[in-house]
Parts: C-alpha cells; sequence; structure tokens
C-alpha cells in the first residue's frame, strides 16, 4: 500500500515501514502527478527496502530474543536475567576484546583500543587512530563471522579505504572473505532489531 502524506515539506521523501507500507511525504503545492513520477522512478528501491524488511523479519524467526542471550551465534539459557541490555555488552566487551587482541596478535594487524558500541548502521568501524569500535550485536552472530569483522576492521589499520588494496590485505588474513561478507549482509537486518 502506498500512503501519500501532503504538508510543509521541502522536498518529496519516502520510506517503507515495517508493515511493508510506502509513506511518501510531498510538499502541498507538488502535483499528484509528480508524485506518482517520484513513486516509478524509485521502484527499485522500493523493492530493495522491501526486500531488506522481509529478510529482517526471516532472520527473526531463527532467534528467540525472549527466552535466550546469544553468543556466537549459540543460545544460552540465562534464567532471571534482570538486565539483557548489561549482559549482552558485557559479555560482547569480554569476548569481543578477547577476539580482537588474539587476532590482532595472529594477523600482526595493530590497532589502539576497542569500545563496545550500538550501531543501527555497521557492525564495525576503526577510526585515523586505530580505534575499533564494534557493534553489541555482533556477539549474537557465529564466531566465524565475528571473526571476519575484526579482520575487516583491523585492516583499515593498513588501508582506511574500501580500495583493491583493502580487499588484497583483507584477503590475505581472511581468504573466504566474500562469502564471509555475503553471510554477514545476510544478518543486516539484526542491526536494527532490539536484542534486549
Amino acid at each position: 500500500m502506498i500512503k501519500i502524506v501532503k504538508g510543509r515539506y521541502k522536498r518529496i521523501s519516502m520510506k517503507v515501514d515495517e508493515s511493508l507500507d510506502v509513506i511518501v511525504k510531498a510538499p502541498r503545492r507538488v502535483a499528484d502527478e509528480k508524485i506518482n513520477e517520484f513513486i516509478l522512478a524509485h521502484r527499485s528501491w522500493i523493492l530493495k527496502q522491501k526486500n531488506r524488511l522481509i529478510q529482517a523479519n526471516q532472520i527473526l524467526d531463527k532467534y528467540d530474543f525472549n527466552k535466550y542471550v546469544y553468543v556466537l551465534g549459540e543460545p544460552q539459557n540465562f534464567s532471571n536475567i534482570l538486565n539483557r541490555k548489561n549482559l549482552y555488552y558485557k559479555v560482547a566487551e569480554s569476548i569481543l576484546t578477547e577476539l580482537v587482541n588474539r587476532i590482532s596478535t595472529q594477523t600482526k594487524l595493530s590497532f589502539s583500543g576497542i569500545q563496545i558500541t550500538h550501531s543501527v548502521r555497521n557492525w564495525g568501524s576503526m577510526d585515523r587512530y586505530k580505534h575499533i569500535k564494534l557493534n553489541v550485536k555482533l556477539i549474537v552472530l557465529s564466531r566465524e563471522l565475528v571473526e571476519y569483522v575484526i579482520i575487516h576492521e583491523l585492516c583499515h589499520g593498513v588501508e582506511f579505504n574500501h580500495s583493491k588494496q583493502f580487499w588484497y590485505v583483507v584477503e590475505k588474513h581472511c581468504p573466504n572473505y566474500k562469502n564471509l561478507k555475503k553471510g554477514l549482509n545476510y544478518y543486516g537486518g539484526l542491526l536494527r532489531t532490539n536484542i534486549y
């Protein structure tokens, strides 16, 4: 379903909500014909967003976040947990810090510090000072995917971009990175999911 909302907007904008409805916001003065042209011009974007939401819902069907806490892809039964968010942060900080230190030592890729964060956009990042930020939700994924993200971020200490040279460095330390990258993309909907 497409819902058009006219109001005091400066430009036409569009989003796909959780129920897969398309919400189009447009200035009052814009003719319906122009809005329809806008929608038609963005058909592929709409389909991509709907597929992303459907995929996110399929992923959620695999997890029962109300019953379990997931650690490296495995459900853990922590009974009587009062603050699941704190638990996820503590477990993530412990395990991810250990993994970053181990992988850094093995690969000889350095970093200056690590921080566990919450983001709805990415699994990790590294700044120019070699400080790594890792998403707390990484702890839900399999060890293999977590290690790929860590290697990816550590490689930014060598190449601070996504050039061919960067991917060469990633491949040197993670020959299966292309498959892992696809696997990670599959779980992208988890970034926008409340796991607590």
